[in-house]
């Protein structure tokens, strides 16, 4: 695969994620009346859709620092073989952390916050020392 496409594809993956986890959470749940004031409706959630809800807003919350080191470390070292797996190691940990974080797992879920921004601080040395 061009090494273009080792930028685009995680980068597309793990800014899919926080819409099938808030998706996850409305299926079967929102009604179109609740759809007028979604974040309200959102706080009074519980359980697994409340912590979807959360999920949801933290990977928004990651996602532009992962995306920006994914885009430096291509510029400071094309074609790296690193930084190609920690550019798919992100959102495979962010699919992980959801899945902890759905099944109320928290010391898992923390873990798995860690690796994955490990991943992007190593995208970030990569673009560094080019």
């Amino acid at each position: 695969m061009p090494a273009l496409t080792h930028v685009v594809i995680p980068i597309v993956i793990a800014a899919t994620l926080p819409f099938l986890t808030t998706l996850s959470a409305k299926l079967g749940k929102l009604s179109p009346r609740d759809n007028l004031e979604t974040r309200a409706w959102q706080q009074n959630l519980g359980g697994w859709r409340q912590r979807a809800t959360w999920a949801h807003q933290n990977a928004f919350e990651t996602f532009p620092m992962f995306a920006a080191a994914v885009i430096l470390a291509h510029l400071g070292a094309p074609g790296s073989e690193t930084a190609m797996i920690a550019a798919y190691a992100y959102p495979s940990l962010r699919v992980l952390y959801t899945l902890a974080f759905l099944a109320n797992k928290g010391a898992i879920r923390s873990s798995l916050w860690f690796a994955s921004m490990i991943a992007v601080v190593t995208l970030f040395v990569i673009a560094l020392r080019g």
